[in-house]
């Protein structure tokens, strides 16, 4: 029995995930068609046949596709669960974190360079010994007028000063 065009319908969604508009196409086409072999799979994703294997290895690398192989036969694609784009997602979130978490510690001394560099100035004071050195150069003799703690969690302590006088 022939299999029926079903339009794509979260194409969108996928590709706001991180598939490309090919992976989304043919990620869908599998999920709504079963299994098919490269060349029908294309041709019902719109892609050229040539490209379609391309991406189904992409899909294949990124989990969501698995090929069928049988001896003297055509191999076949077959989608893997959906839930498994939530799990991609979630590594990316992952990965998006350690980075944030990297730059963030780079960030200090990116930021110390930069200004001595440029000519802007300024000290950059690192951990406990850092801030008690900021407190007893920088606002004790200055006398300030407000000190307020915006962030103190057992990584960060992120706080705003304002003087009386500039």
């Amino acid at each position: 029995m022939a299999k029926t065009y079903v339009a794509p319908q979260h194409s969108q969604a996928l590709i706001q995930s991180g598939l490309t508009p090919a992976q989304a196409s043919l990620y869908e086409t599998l999920v709504q068609h079963g299994k098919l072999n490269a060349r029908r799979a294309s041709f019902i994703a719109g892609i050229p046949r040539t490209l379609g294997y391309k991406i189904l290895g992409e899909l294949e690398q990124l989990g969501l596709a698995v090929k069928h192989d049988k001896p003297k036969s055509v191999s076949t694609f077959s989608a893997t669960s959906p839930l498994k784009l939530k799990e991609l997602a979630e590594k990316k979130v992952d990965d998006a974190v350690l980075a944030k978490k990297v730059l963030d510690e780079a960030l200090i001394k990116l930021v110390s360079d930069f200004n001595n560099a440029s000519g802007a100035g300024g000290r950059t004071f690192e951990g406990i010994s850092g801030l008690k050195e900021f407190i007893d150069t920088q606002i004790v003799p200055k006398n300030p007028l407000i000190t307020t703690i915006i962030e103190d969690s057992p990584k960060k302590l992120t706080f705003s000063v304002v003087f009386k006088d500039l």
